[in-house]
């Protein structure tokens, strides 16, 4: 009775982020030396902490992971300033991510400066969706940078403003959603359940998704089932397509992979041959095209004119193909 009250061994609290009360659980375990925070995949926050650990104190360690926890809750893309870089303290340096911009033909157009201590100089990034991002090392000062983008002013303009290619469809991650899928179209029908999975039946893409999950963690795990739906797709597609070029060309079928790739459409090494699973999207020519192009690569590792001589004897009208990936490509998201 004279010892002190106990506190209890499960707690709700919330944490402030960009503006969201953001929802934490506290389990207190007698056997545990440290706090721990872990974030679970239906996106509920949990922390483990020692038996005798205050309140107060867990709430000060989660208050200071809040930028570790919030891009992985779908809050603030881009990471607050580093507290251990060497420059935070100087004028002219700012750690981190921070805005700027560029003036043009009467136009002004933002970018994000991305500091990277892995980063050995100043390059330009501008996704598909014409956002601009400038990658530098720690040491880089803002007045570097603005006069490193008012030198290519001019280039940014061409890729952003002044580029004539559309912007990509932006994904709803909704129940009815077309997508596109071997030339054709899916539709996805959304429900929920126990554990996320997927089947197709006829033009439609049933996709089940836990009822606990946060909407960021729907996304995500949508975002994780269509990509396995295309991966799965593709290879049995891709498969006899393979068999049937590489006896043309007289070689063994190689490794087949399908991967996520940002900027390749397929990759060749010496063990095996990549595919961007978003060429499931495409026109069943196109990911013809591709497949001739890299089995060629395992004759003519290079883009030699033997190489091309190659890709034209099994496929005579590879330039429209090409061109066609060249020009809609940019519309296969995930």
């Amino acid at each position: 009775r004279s010892r002190p009250e106990s506190p209890p061994e499960v707690e709700h609290h919330t944490v402030r982020i960009e503006e969201t009360d953001v929802p934490y659980i506290i389990r207190r375990n007698s056997r545990l030396k440290r706090i721990t925070l872990k974030i679970h995949g239906n996106g509920t926050i949990e922390v483990a902490a020692p038996f005798d650990a205050e309140t107060e104190r867990i709430k000060k360690f989660v208050q200071s992971r809040t930028a570790w926890i919030a891009p992985k809750i779908g809050l603030n893309p881009y990471p607050p300033r580093e507290s251990g870089c060497p420059h935070e303290t100087k004028p002219g340096f700012e750690a981190g991510s921070s805005p700027g911009t560029v003036e043009i033909q009467g136009h002004v157009i933002p970018y994000q400066i991305i500091r990277n201590k892995r980063a050995r100089r100043v390059i330009i990034k501008i996704d598909r969706e014409k956002n601009v991002r400038v990658v530098c090392p720690l040491h880089v000062r803002i007045p570097e940078i603005a006069t490193f983008m008012n030198q290519k002013a001019d280039w940014v303009y061409e890729n952003t403003i002044g580029s004539s290619r559309p912007l990509p469809p932006r994904r709803e991650y909704r129940d009815g959603e077309i997508w596109p899928f071997l030339g054709d179209t899916i539709i996805t029908r959304i429900s929920t359940g126990d554990k996320p999975s997927f089947h197709k039946k006829g033009k439609e893409l049933y996709l089940t998704i836990p009822s606990d999950f946060t909407d960021y963690h729907k996304t995500e795990v949508i975002k994780e089932m269509m990509s396995a739906f295309y991966a799965e797709s593709l290879h049995q597609f891709s498969l006899p397509l393979f068999q049937s070029y590489a006896q043309l060309l007289g070689i063994k079928v190689p490794l087949i992979k399908m991967r996520d790739q940002k900027t390749k459409w397929g990759a060749c090494t010496a063990q095996s041959i990549t595919l961007n699973l978003k060429l499931c999207m495409a026109p069943t020519g196109i990911i013809e095209y591709v497949i001739v192009h890299e089995l060629s690569h395992r004759i003519h590792p290079n883009h030699s004119q033997y190489f091309w001589n190659t890709v034209e004897q099994i496929m005579p009208d590879y330039r429209d193909r090409k061109d066609a990936l060249k020009k809609e490509g940019y519309s296969w998201v995930i």
